[in-house]
């Protein structure tokens, strides 16, 4: 009797455990998993006034200051041209810049207006956010050649080819190299001869077409950001 009253109380023992296990686990089953969630990195993300606002206060005085010692240096040869046609310093001057003609000479030396070059350095410098510009002070797009000069790669290839855009020490020195590369290439000669015959800047601008491969495209880009910022203000500051 002793030994059954043992066996019965073992298995009654058994069931009971095997019950308590049923029970746990079907309790674990009915509770909602929670998934822990790990915080992704917030993004500082960077109002398009606020770019354009820094863009403005580093780009606005560096150019006016390139525009104004040009100007000045313009009118001051236009002057010497009305006391003496036939100036020493005249005739260097067109011959340092390949010349025929004292009027030619104050299409080359007249500075283009301040909103076509800010559009402009909007435009390459993605208003100031480029690689070129963070690393090179390139706010122009204007490419290297020579393999001597101061330069960093693109992120681009033509033709198995590596692009290199020039660098530059500050952007006081890019602005100067952009206005006198306008003024010295042949090829934005009718840009410079409207420049001189007209106020129209959105007329002027029509003639920079060669500048970009984009052609015409890159002229609405030039007249759009001009008018929407309103760029042209600047240009009325200066006369």
């Amino acid at each position: 009797m002793n030994k059954v009253g043992l066996k019965e109380k073992s298995i009654i023992f058994s069931i009971f455990l095997f019950v308590i296990y049923l029970s746990y686990t079907q309790i674990n089953k009915q509770k909602p998993k929670i998934e822990i969630k790990k915080e992704e990195p917030k993004k500082i993300v960077v109002k398009s006034s606020d770019k354009k606002e820094k863009f403005k206060k580093i780009f606005v005085p560096v150019i006016t200051k390139v525009y104004n010692q040009r100007y000045e240096e313009y009118l001051k040869i236009k002057n010497l041209i009305e006391i003496n046609s036939e100036d020493e310093k005249l005739i260097e001057l067109k011959n340092k810049y390949n010349l025929d003609s004292n009027e030619e000479l104050l299409i080359v030396l007249k500075p283009h207006p301040i909103s076509i070059a800010l559009a402009q350095a909007a435009i390459e410098s993605a208003w100031g956010t480029s690689r070129f510009f963070k690393e090179a002070n390139n706010i122009f797009g204007v490419w290297s050649f020579n393999k001597n000069e101061p330069r960093i790669a693109a992120n681009v290839k033509r033709e198995e080819e590596t692009i290199y855009l020039k660098k530059f020490d500050s952007i006081e020195a890019a602005v100067s190299q952009y206005f006198n590369m306008l003024s010295t290439k042949k090829i934005y000669f009718e840009f410079k001869k409207e420049n001189y015959f007209n106020t129209d800047i959105f007329q002027i601008v029509k003639k920079l077409d060669r500048y970009s491969e984009e052609g015409e495209e890159y002229i609405e880009k030039i007249i759009s950001v001009i008018k929407y910022n309103n760029f042209h203000k600047y240009d009325k500051i200066l006369g």
